[in-house]
C-alpha cells in the first residue's frame, strides 16, 4: 500500500498573507542568519496541523516535494526539517525538474519510482498546477493561495484518497499528445 502526497509549499503551506508579512520593510532580512530566514518562512502553524490531520486519517501517507522548494536540500533533508517543524509524514522524494507542467514531472516520478507497484495512490495539494494529463488531474486538490491549506482542503485531500481506485499502470497516461505505454512489457 503506497499512499503519496504530492506536496506545494508556496500557497499551500504559507499563505500569500504569510508572503505579504514576509516582505514587510520593517522586516530586515539582512539581520537573521539562513536558518533563522528558513525558519521565518517556514510553512505556518495552523497548515502543520491540518497536515498532520490528514496523516491521521491515511495511513502510510508519504510525501513527495513537488514545490520550487524540492531544489533546496534532498528528501532526507527536507525528512529532518519537517521533523523540526512538528511534520509528522516521512519526506520520501521529490519530483523531478524537466522544465515541464508540474503534472507531467508527478507522472514522471510515480512511473520511475512505483510503476507496477500494487496499490498506488496519490494526490497532488497544490494552489497552481497544470495537471496536463487527466489521471494526474482528477488526483489534484487545489487550494486557494491566499489562505493555504485549510480544513475543506484537507477534507477533500481525505476524499479524493478514499474514493479512487489504485493506479492501472497498464492504462497510465504518459504523454501530453494521450500516448500511453504498457509498462508490464
Amino acid at each position: 500500500m503506497k499512499r503519496i502526497l504530492f506536496l506545494d509549499i508556496d500557497g499551500v503551506m504559507n499563505a500569500a498573507a504569510f508572503e505579504a508579512a514576509r516582505n514587510d520593510p520593517r522586516f530586515k532580512r539582512d539581520e537573521l542568519s539562513d536558518l533563522e530566514m528558513r525558519r521565518f518562512e517556514n510553512p505556518c502553524e495552523p497548515h502543520i496541523s491540518i497536515l498532520n490531520w490528514i496523516k491521521s486519517q491515511v495511513p502510510g501517507l508519504t510525501i513527495v516535494l513537488s514545490s520550487t522548494w524540492r531544489y533546496d536540500m534532498e528528501p532526507t533533508g527536507w525528512d529532518r526539517f519537517f521533523a523540526t517543524l512538528g511534520i509528522d509524514i516521512r519526506v520520501v522524494g521529490k519530483t523531478p525538474r524537466l522544465n515541464t507542467e508540474r503534472g507531467i514531472e508527478v507522472a514522471d516520478w510515480l512511473i520511475e519510482n512505483l510503476h507496477g507497484e500494487d496499490d498506488v495512490k496519490f494526490v497532488v495539494l497544490d494552489d497552481d498546477f497544470d495537471p496536463e494529463l487527466p489521471w494526474v488531474e482528477e488526483r489534484w486538490v487545489k487550494v486557494e493561495n491566499r489562505v493555504g491549506l485549510i480544513r475543506e482542503g484537507a477534507f477533500r485531500v481525505v476524499d479524493v484518497f478514499e474514493a479512487q481506485s489504485p493506479v492501472d499502470w497498464k492504462t497510465a497516461v504518459i504523454g501530453v499528445d494521450g500516448s500511453t505505454q504498457d509498462f508490464d512489457s
